[in-house]
């Protein structure tokens, strides 16, 4: 089968300083594919480039087998490619449907209202917000407002989600929350690249893991082979991490 996405020899300045350098990643259909590395190893830039809002000075992007290369962050996300950031970024003074209901209107295209109406209330729901949906979502815990950000992805109805580090800040019951949450979106049939910090989520729930350093890719393989390799138990994961 082939990938859903494939990232074909990337690279991305800024400036003089290069950000990714020939990154090559294909990610398979429907799969959890954990994407993991330091701070500035170039894991929000990928995203950054997949979804169009950076432009690659070489390389092309491939989403099931169309070149989407440059193509602008709105044409990406109507083709079913949606995302979430580092920061939450929920409108705090709409209720969480009505930030729900501005995702999947405007990130599906002319659709009538209809039908951004279901798909909110079916995005809301996946999350488990459901009763939840007339509070502002500024007035969420933490936990509440990440989901918002996953519902507000999930409202486009995507066929690949691009997760930017979901459970930074979270205690563990919460992480392990949002983790079946990831699980029940692959479950579904939804592709996932998960970008995260917290390896121990990474580790238990990917399918397959890529590893970034300096813009470039070191190691790719399953979590058991990525949780072994020394180069990444050296640079990463410390001397003493080892999944058995």
């Amino acid at each position: 089968m082939a990938p859903i996405l494939r990232c074909v020899d990337i690279s991305v300045r800024f400036g003089g300083v290069t950000a990714l350098r020939n990154l090559s990643i294909d990610v398979e259909k429907g799969i959890i594919h954990g994407v993991i590395g330091p701070n500035g190893a170039g894991k929000t830039t990928l995203f950054n480039t997949i979804t169009g809002v950076v432009k690659p000075v070489s390389g092309k992007i491939l989403f099931e087998g169309r070149d989407i290369t440059g193509m602008k962050p709105y044409e990406i996300c109507k083709l079913g490619i949606a995302r979430t950031h580092q920061l939450i970024r929920p409108f705090k003074n709409m209720s969480v449907l009505e930030n729900v209901l501005v995702a999947a209107y405007f990130g599906s295209g002319k659709i009538k209202v209809s039908e951004s109406r279901r798909r909110a209330d079916r995005a809301i729901k996946a999350v488990g917000l459901n009763g939840f949906e007339d509070r502002p979502a500024g007035s969420l815990d933490v936990l509440g407002q990440k989901k918002v950000e996953i519902a507000r992805a999930l409202a486009a109805e995507p066929k690949l989600l691009l997760l930017d580090e979901p459970v930074a800040g979270l205690t563990q019951l919460e992480t392990d929350d949002i983790m079946r949450l990831v699980q029940s979106i692959k479950d579904e049939g939804v592709t996932v690249v998960l970008v995260e910090h917290v390896l121990k989520a990474v580790m238990s729930f990917s399918d397959r893991i890529s590893v970034l350093n300096n813009g470039e890719k070191i190691y790719e393989g399953t979590p058991k082979e990525v949780g072994v390799a020394p180069q990444v138990v050296e640079a990463y994961l410390g001397e003493e991490y080892g999944v058995g």
